[in-house]
């Protein structure tokens, strides 16, 4: 991986690779491990995420906590191997890294296209910062607007003038619906005054849209017939 990533899994890998580095064992962080006779090296490989409890505090949602699961991978000598390995058992404090006392099983080396070799598994946390939106302050005083409001009232007709009883008459965007009678007529309580107002009309095959004002007279949709 680069070495100019600084997201969590780079900082992960560099406190592993650290840490070993601490303990004075020699680390490499590239995959799939070389054998080698002369140097005794531990291969650092990222293997999964491993998710920590979401924790919710007074101030919202706390940064979202992860374990990186790393392989590391002793490679070298047959005499070094074991040697290797009790250096990093022995470093390991039990916080971080934590070394985890799992068998790692024939299909991680199946999917990493390696033979199965000697090899432990670490776990590193990490937190990832959540981006809180920025909510812009309220400077000025709260502004109550009144918007007048009358009721509109109506028939839908087809060709001929012939009342279309049983449709159904929405005012679009208002939350506001009627069905006709069967005369045709609908009524609605109170829509805002002095503006058009979008009416869908649907039903017995009819769909159909018409623009009104509510007034105090009765308006009249005359609505040409179409399937829906």
């Amino acid at each position: 991986m680069p070495d100019d990533h600084s997201g969590p899994l780079a900082t992960a890998a560099s406190d592993l690779l650290n840490w070993l580095d601490r303990a004075g064992i020699p680390a490499r962080q590239e995959f799939p491990p070389v054998n080698s006779d002369t140097e005794a090296t531990v291969f650092v490989w990222p293997l999964a995420l491993v998710p920590e409890p979401d924790l919710h505090t007074a101030a919202g949602r706390s940064p979202m906590r992860l374990r990186i699961r790393f392989l590391l991978c002793p490679v070298g000598s047959a005499i070094d191997l074991p040697a290797l390995l009790d250096r990093i058992l022995a470093a390991a404090d039990g916080v971080r890294p934590a070394l985890i006392p799992e068998a790692i099983g024939p299909e991680t080396w199946q999917a990493l296209g390696v033979p199965a070799r000697i090899a432990v598994l670490a776990e590193v946390p990490v937190q990832v910062g959540r981006v809180t939106p920025a909510v812009p302050r309220v400077r000025s005083e709260l502004e109550l607007r009144e918007v007048p409001l009358r009721p509109l009232a109506g028939r839908v007709v087809g060709p001929g003038g012939v009342a279309l009883a049983g449709v159904r008459v929405e005012a679009v965007g208002l939350g506001h619906t009627a069905d006709t009678d069967r005369s045709g007529a609908f009524a609605f309580t109170a829509l805002p005054a002095g503006q058009p107002v979008r009416l869908q009309i649907t039903g017995r095959g009819l769909r159909y849209h018409a623009e009104v004002t509510a007034t105090a007279e009765p308006v009249v949709i005359q609505c040409p017939i179409e399937e829906g």
